[in-house]
């Protein structure tokens, strides 16, 4: 379980208010990031960014597509900021893309 690291950028704290507990998300390598070689953004299923998994621990997320769920939505203490708390799923393995469910563009 980790938080998502980004929500307070580009807008990303409207779709943050959207999210419910077992959404599930789909977490996907940006293979062109200019930041970080190893960047793995999260998505919605609708195709909403909503940030990153946290620089520490990315290179964890390397071998595929993942899927997580949505554990935990709420507000960073003294801030106006909500935060996101996801679990991935799978055991952590990467999800064969026939096992996907279909996002919507």
């Amino acid at each position: 379980m980790f938080r998502i690291a980004g929500v307070s950028f580009d807008n990303r704290q409207e779709a943050v208010l959207q999210l419910t507990a077992g959404q599930e998300l789909i977490l996907l390598k940006e293979h062109n990031n200019p930041y970080d070689k190893y960047a793995v953004a999260i998505y919605t299923l609708n195709s909403v960014q909503l940030g990153y998994v946290p620089r520490e621990i990315n290179h964890h997320y390397q071998g595929g597509v993942y899927m997580a769920t949505v554990e935990y939505v709420g507000q960073a203490p003294g801030t106006h900021l909500f935060g996101v708390r996801v679990g991935v799923m799978h055991g952590g393995a990467p999800v064969p893309l026939a096992d996907l469910p279909p996002m919507q563009y």
